[in-house]
């Protein structure tokens, strides 16, 4: 599955696999009943959407930042990650709920991706988050091969075109807006 998303997603992407299909096609699911009944039915795909409280530690961004504050206090020594090179569209959870209420005050329903539009590896969250907290990732973080998921996505990117254009929407967050966001509540 990580090797068939080398291209930005949009919403008439179509794939030969049933599970991605199932993952990127959920609006089919909403669709059918509108042919059969009037059924007011709109869908979207959100890319990582982060939020604080929501997520155990076992979520990759929240257990960075959790063990990236645990190092800068003394409490812990090195964090362990899989595959540095991944690529995510992260954004901020509540932007993506305004997002959700633009889309139900539209006359007409209608499918939408939702994301930032920008992508970043990993590593590029991994540094911002030490960064931040003034340590050197290179010299707390470890990767290990073993946690690599081989089924995993490599790349997530997405194009939100759409909905900047119909909605009027644009993420206010940015990815580091996102990391200070997460520093600032643990």
């Amino acid at each position: 599955m990580g090797t068939l998303l080398k291209e930005q997603l949009t919403r008439t992407h179509r794939s030969g696999r049933v599970v991605l299909t199932l993952w990127l096609n959920p609006q089919h699911f909403g669709r059918w009943p509108t042919t059969e009944k009037p059924i007011i039915c709109t869908s979207l795909l959100a890319f990582c959407l982060i939020t604080i409280r929501l997520r155990p530690d076992r979520f990759v961004t929240k257990e960075i930042i959790s063990t990236a504050l645990r190092i800068a206090k003394g409490d812990k020594d090195k964090l362990i990650l899989g595959k540095m090179q991944i690529e995510r569209d992260w954004g901020w959870a509540p932007d993506y709920v305004e997002t959700m209420w633009l889309m139900l005050q539209q006359d007409i329903p209608d499918d939408y991706i939702i994301a930032t539009g920008q992508t970043h590896s990993l590593e590029e969250f991994v540094d911002t988050v030490f960064s931040l907290v003034d340590l050197d990732w290179r010299e707390h973080v470890i990767t290990d091969a073993d946690l690599y998921r081989p089924l995993d996505l490599s790349v997530s990117k997405a194009n939100p075109g759409k909905a900047w254009q119909k909605l009027g929407w644009q993420a206010n967050h940015t990815m580091q807006d996102v990391v200070e966001l997460m520093l600032r509540s643990l």
